[in-house]
């Protein structure tokens, strides 16, 4: 398939959340793998910011049929950073085109391990909102 040299924009207004799973959690409640709502240090992309934006743009494809059709938006993907740093539970919040949602999900879930957040020094499960997006103007490369 035809691959076209250019640049596409990832929203890098990256938005972090640590969300409690059920109510209140006192420190003495805290269970492994529950998302909580205070932490030390938010999860991070290997490498930082400039990483994930390197990742982004090296990985993301902006399927053909949507690029034909001028279909473009700002998908935003929900997903969970484990305490082991696996992206998990990825799904959209936003959606924009149907092809357009498929791979940022894909995208997202082929990540690698990120660093996991911490409290109190321990690695949590945190949430993320990640907005990707798509304009014509600006492929990377189509399929």
């Amino acid at each position: 398939m035809k691959k076209t040299a250019n640049r596409l924009v990832v929203g890098m207004a990256f938005l972090f959340m640590a969300v409690m799973a059920d109510g209140e959690v006192e420190d003495d409640d805290y269970e492994e793998g529950m998302l909580i709502q205070y932490i030390e240090h938010k999860a991070t992309f290997p490498g930082g910011w400039d990483s994930l934006s390197a990742y982004m743009k090296k990985n993301l494809i902006y399927p053909e049929t949507a690029l034909k059709n001028d279909n473009q938006g700002t998908v935003k993907v929900v997903f969970c950073v484990d305490v082991d740093g696996k992206v998990s539970n990825v799904s959209v919040v936003q959606s924009v085109d149907s092809l357009l949602d498929k791979e940022a999900v894909r995208v997202v879930e082929s990540m690698p391990n990120w660093r996991p957040a911490t409290r109190r020094g321990k690695p949590v499960k945190s949430k993320f909102v990640f907005p990707i997006k798509f304009r014509a103007s600006d492929t990377i490369r189509s399929m």
